[in-house]
């Protein structure tokens, strides 16, 4: 079983993030089944299931019976009367009062999550599943991982993006002293530094369910020599990384800046499926997107990063992965996201960190200048070995557990 994204790649039938996987699959003959995480437009859904011409589970579905049962059964209702704000009416300061809905939202739906859970234990028995890939346990998929645990299915799974003890509490869970993990029960991670991270600050997983699996995206033959070269003609290429999980408003100022400037080559990198910085801008800047000096692109990552001699962004893994062609990353601040990669805890590391729009230029035209052993330094220290393939890791683990 695969737990994935309806986010297929340009002409192909799987979702873009996970090529290496479907190949790797493929290659060997390993029979799969998608669950799919998100129920996309029914345009999209008719669409995909048109190109893909093989059955999938639509995990939000599963999620409707379990509500709708749960309804019918009582088991709402009785949520309702155990866990609602009735409950707590008489507090009367509104900042606590706040915090005990927080609580208590996700018990409001405890009876809807066991009735899913159920109905996906039983879609995994009926379908055969014997081995599990979920990228990591979270919020959107733990009716799966859950079923599977149910069904002692072993789950393998591999680090994604970029996960931070602050920002990802789904792999940390700072405060879980549980005897059960219930995470998966083989991760993946890119480098030894991670390794050592996650052992020093994740409860989430005990150390001998982590491995050094190296990227899930290994850094493939580019067409032509990478070589840091300094601005051409005067012009410092910058690529801007779209960024999903940021306020728009907060990357506006930095993007401006960037536009304004001659001295610079700029060119903006969407995803290349339902990006929502780019809707973003059609709806409320729409003029950006027909500049003539600003090149829009959304190809893949690592060739356009190929083209660039700076990749700025405020926190996507994108931009750290210009490190993969010894490139320079400059990440900028905003209130949502701060200093994710703790680039200011260095004084080594500070040059690939702005606070503000006129310290980004700044960074930008003194990027030539960062010592290469930095660069490489990080790239060793996030990625490990470039070239390792995660994604071969993975099915390797699989078909380990096959055989046993």
């Amino acid at each position: 079983m695969i737990f994935i994204g309806d986010k297929f790649e340009k002409s192909r039938d799987y979702d873009y993030r996970m090529k290496f996987i479907y190949k790797e699959l493929r290659t060997r003959g390993i029979p799969f089944v998608e669950f799919i995480r998100s129920l996309e437009s029914w345009k999209t859904v008719l669409h995909h299931a048109f190109i893909r011409r093989r059955p999938v589970i639509y995990y939000e579905a599963v999620s409707f019976v379990g509500r709708f049962i749960s309804m019918i059964s009582g088991g709402h209702r009785r949520a309702i009367h155990k866990f609602g704000s009735h409950t707590f009416s008489s507090v009367a300061n509104g900042e606590e009062r706040f915090k005990l809905l927080v609580a208590t939202q996700y018990l409001l739906g405890a009876y809807n999550d066991i009735w899913a859970i159920r109905i996906m234990k039983l879609i995994l028995h009926i379908i055969g599943v014997r081995i599990a890939l979920v990228t990591a346990a979270t919020e959107r998929n733990f009716h799966s991982v859950l079923g599977c645990k149910l069904n002692a299915i072993p789950i393998v799974g591999i680090l994604h993006g970029v996960a931070f003890r602050h920002s990802t509490p789904y792999d940390f869970m700072s405060g879980f002293d549980g005897e059960k993990m219930l995470t998966v029960d083989i991760y993946g991670v890119w480098s030894k530094w991670w390794k050592k991270y996650y052992i020093k600050h994740s409860k989430a997983y005990k150390p001998e369910q982590i491995y050094v699996s190296g990227p899930i995206r290994p850094l493939e033959a580019l067409k032509e020599p990478n070589i840091i070269t300094k601005p051409q003609n005067g012009l410092h290429r910058v690529l801007f990384i779209s960024e999903q999980l940021a306020v728009p408003s907060e990357m506006m100022p930095y993007l401006r800046k960037l536009i304004n400037q001659r001295d610079i080559k700029l060119t903006i990198k969407f995803r290349p499926y339902h990006d929502g910085f780019e809707e973003w801008l059609l709806e409320n800047e729409p003029e950006i997107l027909k500049l003539e000096h600003v090149k829009i692109i959304k190809g893949g990552v690592q060739e356009a990063i190929q083209n660039a001699d700076v990749v700025v962004g405020c926190k996507s893994t994108a931009v750290l992965e210009a490190l993969l062609q010894l490139k320079v990353p400059i990440f900028f601040h905003t209130s949502k996201w701060g200093d994710y990669y703790e680039m200011t805890e260095s004084s080594e590391s500070q040059c690939l960190f702005a606070e503000n729009p006129e310290e980004l230029i700044k960074q930008i035209k003194h990027a030539h200048n960062i010592p290469q052993k930095l660069l490489i330094k990080l790239c060793e220290q996030y990625f490990g070995d470039p070239h390792k393939n995660g994604s071969k890791w993975v099915v390797d683990k699989i078909e380990q557990l096959l055989k046993k």
